[in-house]
């Protein structure tokens, strides 16, 4: 099953400008939070932010899984 996941994603990597825009924002999402996580001292403002990036990329994260579990249009 894993694999066939991994065969969708790039499939859709290839084929849907979506995924690729979506996936790009989950990464800059991912180096957000590092960066916020290598801030000292870690102030309420960055706990703030980090939540928020948090709950961005979750919610991205969900869009991707969707759009891999969608059946494939078959030209």
């Amino acid at each position: 099953m894993e694999l066939l996941e991994t065969e969708i994603q790039g499939h859709l990597s290839d084929e849907s400008e979506e995924y690729r825009r979506l996936a790009e924002k989950h990464r800059e999402y991912e180096l957000q939070l590092q960066h916020i996580a290598n801030r000292r001292p870690f102030t309420q403002q960055d706990w703030f932010e980090e939540s928020v990036v948090k709950k961005r990329k979750l919610l991205i994260r969900d869009r991707l899984r969707t759009m891999t579990r969608m059946p494939l249009e078959v030209a």
